[in-house]
């Protein structure tokens, strides 16, 4: 898949992701969690605020 391609999910009424497409952006979403640059360890919890940058970061990827 190209870097530039974008993806159409389809949602359930929890705003979960399903159809054919939500296996391949749940494994879009583990290649994210395992890039150490994107997901430092040395940050212990997702909600504290040196994880902040690396949150936006996350989201510019993932929209």
């Amino acid at each position: 898949m190209d870097a530039s391609e974008r993806i159409e999910l389809e949602i359930d009424e929890f705003g979960v992701p399903c159809g054919g497409e939500s296996s391949l952006f749940a494994s879009f979403l583990g290649t994210i969690a395992k890039n150490n640059t994107l997901t430092p360890l040395s940050i212990e919890h997702w909600k504290r605020r040196e994880f902040k940058p690396f949150h936006q970061q996350i989201l510019k990827i993932t929209k």
